[in-house]
């Protein structure tokens, strides 16, 4: 595993998704939520990340995929009503 904060860029070694899994896993449980499950879309964005070899790489890539394909589905703010 290694950072490079000049590159923001995140290379994980063999293993690493599952104990990353196993980590978040026992964080959501500790917290009250359930472990996560492939079948919440929320859910399944992290587990798909998380089998790349730069999980951060791949999470910044889908959502930015996902955001430039619904740009035009976005509502800008207003706040006119306001006052």
């Amino acid at each position: 595993m290694y950072l490079d904060n000049k590159h923001e860029k995140y290379g994980a070694r063999g293993g690493d998704a599952d104990r990353c899994m196993d980590e978040m896993n026992r964080y959501l449980l500790e917290s009250g939520f359930s472990t996560l499950y492939v079948g919440n879309p929320f859910d399944w964005i992290f587990m798909y990340a998380l089998q790349d070899d730069y999980p951060l790489e791949a999470f910044r890539d889908f959502m930015s995929r996902v955001y430039t394909n619904n740009e035009h589905k976005l509502v800008p703010h207003t706040f006119t009503n306001l006052k």
